[in-house]
């Protein structure tokens, strides 16, 4: 059993902290989710890079080993078979939003293309310079990534620790993650 999963939640948990944070000041509802700041720009920027680092992890915990470089579809491919993340979700249950639709499939369709969050991130890493910047760094797709990588989170500690050895699912409730999501 590895402990690799410990180096993840504590990450996950200082994101989050700073997402809900960023909500005290724009209201998390529908009519928000493509608003744009440096603040959003930022968190999009760590979450997507720690969904490709938590991927890479997941990956190597199940065995699936690539001397490739691999992009963020590549991960999703090698990990469709073995995780059925592509149709997993989770609720947002985050006391202080008013979204209509609040259960979220951040990685639909992964194994085909990147998706939509992740494409955003990869256009505001890419082409900062060339004016579309900050315009990536949407409100929604910073909730999406940090669905994906709740999600990831939840994934690790199942192959980690074996979910009958965990007990239940770890959901929002549970200290070892946060405030945000509820795993469906």
């Amino acid at each position: 059993m590895s402990d690799s999963w410990k180096q993840y939640c504590p990450v996950y948990r200082r994101l989050e902290d700073e997402f809900c944070d960023f909500s005290y000041f724009v209201a998390l509802e529908d009519s928000h989710l493509k608003v744009c700041s440096i603040k959003l720009s930022e968190l999009v920027l760590r979450i997507c890079a720690e969904c490709e680092n938590i991927g890479l992890s997941l990956m190597a915990e199940l065995g699936i080993m690539s001397k490739n470089r691999m992009t963020f579809v590549d991960i999703g491919r090698h990990l469709k078979s073995r995780t059925n993340l592509e149709s997993k979700s989770a609720k947002v249950v985050w006391h202080y939003q008013s979204l209509k639709n609040v259960e979220i499939f951040p990685f639909k369709d992964w194994s085909k293309k990147n998706p939509n969050w992740f494409q955003d991130y990869n256009d505001l890493k890419h082409n900062r310079v060339h004016q579309q910047g900050i315009s990536c760094a949407k409100y929604g797709s910073v909730l999406n990534g940090l669905c994906a990588l709740y999600l990831l989170n939840v994934e690790l500690i199942k192959v980690c620790r074996h979910q009958d050895e965990f007990g239940s699912l770890p959901d929002a409730s549970t200290p070892a993650f946060g405030k945000l999501f509820h795993y469906l």
